[in-house]
């Protein structure tokens, strides 16, 4: 299956899809752990906000802010979000999900503010590091994005989603090779130049571009997605 990156909007979304270790398990996993978290939770009904209850818990909170967000009340699930890290700083997880939507609402500082805080409390915790390098590359800060991610990828070697993320910040830097290399970690040869291929589409670095497709289809010559883009590319004089 395709794990490529695509470009929306000038903002760089990442979708990978692993073989072996899909993303629909790791996102099975996730909930898992929101579950187990959540199963500390008092009943979610009873949370409110003009009646003070000593007794609520920050799962409590944690697990009301989930169901607010997929409910789509943002300010209501950032209030509970910020209500369960008062109660327990050491919630990663509560940190994780308000500052993904932070960014979601396109809050960068916040987002940044609210992960550089869990990074004090939890140094050697790459997803923060990981979420934090994200930040700065929606931000297009591709030095700090680097320097985070690889603070990522020392405490956690196989980060798939950290040398994703990690080779964005390396090509838009211009360093090419590191970049296709941290993509190989994550993706097939094919589907890792035709990545880099894209980020230089993007950038109107066409000559380049067209290299890397070529290279794509040179590991896998069905490989549809190269095929459509160079005859894109064909048609551009």
């Amino acid at each position: 299956m395709l794990r490529a990156i695509i470009w929306i909007a000038a903002v760089w979304l990442i979708l990978v899809v692993f073989t072996g270790c899909a993303s629909q398990e790791k996102q099975a996993l996730q909930n898992k752990r929101d579950a187990r978290w959540a199963e500390k939770a008092q009943p979610v009904e009873i949370i409110d906000s003009s009646q003070a209850h000593p007794k609520i818990n920050s799962a409590t909170y944690y697990a009301a802010a989930l169901l607010l967000e997929s409910q789509g009340n943002y300010n209501g699930a950032i209030e509970k979000y910020l209500k369960a890290i008062e109660i327990d700083p050491s919630s990663v997880v509560a940190y994780n999900r308000l500052a993904m939507l932070y960014l979601k609402l396109k809050n960068y500082d916040l987002a940044e503010e609210k992960l550089k805080e869990a990074i004090m409390n939890h140094p050697q915790n790459a997803s923060l590091h990981n979420n934090l390098g994200f930040t700065y590359l929606l931000e297009h800060r591709y030095k700090d994005a680097e320097a985070e991610l690889r603070n990522a990828l020392v405490l956690k070697r196989n980060y798939q989603r950290a040398h994703i993320n990690l080779a964005i910040a390396l090509a838009h830097q211009g360093k090419y090779n590191q970049s296709l290399n941290h993509f190989l970690v994550a993706c097939s040869a094919a589907e890792a130049n035709y990545n880099l291929a894209l980020l230089l589409h993007s950038q109107g670095k066409l000559k380049l571009a067209r290299k890397y497709y070529q290279k794509a289809l040179e590991f896998d010559p069905n490989f549809a997605p190269a095929v459509k883009a160079l005859k894109s590319l064909a048609s551009i004089k």
